[in-house]
């Protein structure tokens, strides 16, 4: 008796490889039908303003594209509401720059965002129109 159990016991663990090694190729199959695991790859790519605080009337902003896709690039207030669009349309790849007069916008802090269809970015920076140096 004691032979059968360990027979059963081996025949259980290789079914149980056998199993495991079948799920993890349909899921590997699974991964190229639907399009894999999200990528970390970026497909747009939000640089920084040169200088930590803003001053004067207007910002340069630069972003740069890997591929033919829809951007969005808009400015925030602190609490996340639009205040403007700046760009909204497809673009191929390349470095854009977007310039934006904060005329009118009080001193504080405000983001800048780069949208597309498969990530999104968002940046602060601060406005001191009113600051000396």
């Amino acid at each position: 008796m004691g032979d059968i159990s360990w027979a059963f016991v081996l025949v259980f663990l290789r079914n149980l490889l056998i199993g495991g090694v079948v799920v993890f190729i349909l899921y590997k199959l699974l991964l190229r039908v639907v399009g894999g695991k999200p990528s970390k790859t970026k497909y747009a790519k939000l640089h920084p303003i040169n200088e930590e605080k803003v001053q004067g009337t207007e910002v340069l902003f630069y972003y740069e594209l890997s591929e033919k896709i829809h951007a969005k690039f808009q400015v925030l207030d602190a609490n996340y509401k639009v205040i403007a669009v700046l760009v909204d349309e497809e673009q191929i790849p390349g470095q854009y720059p977007v310039r934006y007069d904060t005329k009118g916008l009080a001193d504080g802090a405000y983001l800048y965002q780069l949208i597309t269809n498969k990530q999104k970015t968002t940046k602060k920076f601060e406005i001191g129109n009113n600051l000396s140096v």
